[in-house]
């Protein structure tokens, strides 16, 4: 079975070319070889013969990334490749390599579960019309990882729509997927935006928070590594510091992420990693920009009023 072949369908789709999934990942002769995973820890590529070695790996990543479900569920792949033929005994292997990669660090382990369990479901219900279960799978997954990326894609849009001609703004420490979706959306803008990225330019943070206290910096945006839905965000430390210098000078700060179900006030931040400290609070935020759209921080507990998401 080959990757490439298999993946090229949603190739098409319109991506930025480092974010196609066959530069992400590759499944050949019952082998998984994560090529990219979406996080700035640089790795070499990483091969994986056992959805446990996937477990192992994601067990590294401080975080979830868009790219964590990728993984997880190419993970959900590599374990129906290898389970035994036996039905009932292929089915436990997988409920067992479900309920084992949508643990991981035990974060948004609701929506992990959710979407694992629904691309076997939907394997399992065209097996009866003759199709491969972990071909099916692999497609799932195809699909899931279009479909994240497009919804940063419609995300970065509504971030570019607020933005007015020749702002300079600067990305904080950006997941990877997020970085590329928006500066690819940037340079297609004719509002000949600067966008400053903490990850590749050549400045330390005396000048970016120089920058901010200055006004020469005009907006910042920070991810939401966890987004409770009191608006409460998880940041880096850095971002912490560039969005609290910002809020100080009159600067908006954006947020961008999906918000997490599992987690309804900072006060969760604690029960999931008491030694993290660096927590946004909703008084420091302009805005949270969302795949249900752009809420004020007080009011986001309406983005999810309706179950009308894939990632809830």
């Amino acid at each position: 079975m080959n990757g490439g072949t298999i993946m090229d369908h949603i190739n098409k789709k319109e991506l930025p070319d480092k974010l196609k999934i066959d530069q992400m990942v590759l499944f050949e002769d019952n082998k998984l070889r994560i090529l990219k995973s979406g996080i700035e820890i640089d790795r070499q590529v990483v091969e994986c013969e056992h959805y446990r070695d996937v477990v192992k790996y994601l067990e590294q990543e401080p975080v979830d990334h868009p790219a964590t479900f990728l993984i997880l569920g190419m993970g959900l792949v590599l374990a129906s490749s290898q389970a035994i033929s036996n039905q009932k005994s292929r089915l436990e292997v997988m409920n067992q390599a479900i309920y084992e990669l949508s643990h991981v660090n035990s974060r948004n382990s609701n929506e992990k579960s959710f979407f694992l369990e629904e691309c076997l479901k939907e394997a399992l219900d065209q097996k009866n019309e003759g199709r491969n279960i972990t071909k099916v799978i692999l497609s799932s997954v195809e699909a899931d990882w279009n479909h994240r990326c497009l919804t940063i894609v419609k995300m970065a849009k509504a971030m570019e729509e607020l933005l007015t001609l020749g702002q300079t703004v600067l990305l904080s420490e950006l997941d990877s997927v997020y970085e590329e979706i928006l500066l690819w959306i940037f340079a297609q803008s004719n509002k000949q935006l600067n966008p400053l990225t903490t990850h590749s330019e050549q400045r330390n943070q005396e000048e970016l928070l120089l920058g901010l206290n200055n006004h020469r910096i005009e907006n910042v945006i920070v991810q939401g590594e966890l987004i409770a839905r009191n608006g409460s965000t998880k940041v880096s430390s850095n971002s912490s510091k560039y969005a609290k210098t910002a809020k100080e000078n009159q600067i908006p700060v954006f947020v961008m992420g999906i918000p997490s179900q599992d987690l309804y006030s900072g006060r969760d931040f604690k029960l999931l990693e008491p030694e993290y400290e660096k927590l946004l609070m909703p008084s420091v935020i302009t805005e949270i920009i969302t795949d249900k759209g752009r809420f004020r921080p007080e009011y986001l507990e309406g983005s999810f009023d309706e179950y009308n998401s894939e990632f809830y």
